[in-house]
């Protein structure tokens, strides 16, 4: 699910607290036929999950994590970034050592 069916979808926002809401970053929503779904910034906020579903009633039929998996993917980026090309220093030094006797 995208950004525009997410916002075409219903929110069942008024069934929360905005504290909950501002606090844990969630944003329920309708699917339809008795079906919800959450969009959540932090998806290991487990016990807020589960606060979510008891409020709704069932259970969360799709969870969209976008923002949590974007800000996390750009970090290892990053961090293999650094970590490749010294890596790659120290494996040449190490290298080159062992070829002199």
């Amino acid at each position: 699910m995208g950004l525009p069916e997410l916002m075409a979808a219903p929110p069942l926002v008024d069934r929360f607290t905005r504290r909950f809401l501002r606090e844990t970053m969630m944003f329920p929503f309708d699917r339809g036929e008795g079906r919800f779904g959450l969009a959540v910034a932090d998806p290991t906020d487990i016990a807020a999950q589960r606060g979510a579903q008891i409020v709704l009633g069932g259970p969360i039929m799709e969870r969209i994590a976008e923002f949590y998996e974007a800000k996390l993917r750009r970090n290892l980026d990053r961090a293999i970034g650094i970590v490749g090309p010294f890596a790659i220093i120290v494996i040449s030094v190490i290298v080159g050592g062992l070829s002199y006797p």
